[in-house]
């Protein structure tokens, strides 16, 4: 019934990785709009772009830089 504003993703999941939740919302034309952040220590920037990824911030988190995001 809600769609939230912004989608906070990491990549390694216990059911389902971040890639896999980001293909989905990002194939959903009911939630396609909804920026995700990736925040993992997984380094793989090129793959969440491909699947429609606003911002992939790398760990440790840097909190200005994620708040700086979560702005725009």
């Amino acid at each position: 019934e809600q769609q939230p504003d912004l989608i906070i993703l990491d990549v390694m999941m216990p059911e389902m990785n971040g890639f896999d939740v980001a293909a989905v919302v990002k194939n959903d034309p009911a939630t396609m709009h909804i920026p995700i952040i990736i925040l993992s220590i997984v380094e793989d920037k090129e793959r969440g772009f491909r699947l429609g990824v606003d911002r992939y911030l790398s760990k440790p988190i840097d909190t200005p830089a994620l708040f700086q995001e979560v702005g725009r």
